[in-house]
């Protein structure tokens, strides 16, 4: 087990710049960092250095592994609603990035992001996300 000491500010930038990242979309989180000014991030280059982001990132669980429920295959994932905020609202799918090893995670030939999670979402006309809803394959 790894131990890594945070403090609260460190974890609040990190939320951040997690949520920054999630608006703010570019190909590979690397280039959040880089001193390219068509990327426009010099938010989260000033805020934290990558190496720490990235292990705050990794290390940070908030999740009590106790209380899961181990015969749903989605335990891990957190989803809520808070409301529908939205005269205009559009449902798509999205895919979310996972290499790891879980019984619902899905290969999509044609799409970008080839392998992870299957999401249906409903937003409003500029994207935010309301709702999700895990695709299972089976």
């Amino acid at each position: 087990m790894i131990i890594l000491l945070v403090s609260t500010k460190v974890i609040s930038k990190s939320l951040g710049i997690f949520f920054h990242n999630d608006y703010h979309i570019l190909p590979h989180e690397k280039m959040y960092w880089e001193n390219v000014p068509d990327t426009g991030t010099t938010l989260v280059n000033r805020a934290m250095s990558r190496k720490r982001y990235s292990d705050t990132k990794r290390y940070l669980h908030l999740n009590d592994n106790l209380a899961l429920n181990k015969e749903d295959c989605y335990y891990k994932i957190a989803l809520k609603q808070f409301g529908i905020f939205s005269e205009n609202l559009t449902i798509s799918e999205r895919m979310v990035r996972y290499f790891g090893r879980h019984s619902c995670k899905m290969y999509m030939k044609n799409k970008p992001v080839k392998f992870g999670y299957k999401l249906w979402m409903l937003t409003s006309s500029n994207g935010y996300p309301f709702h999700y809803k895990v695709s299972t394959s089976y």
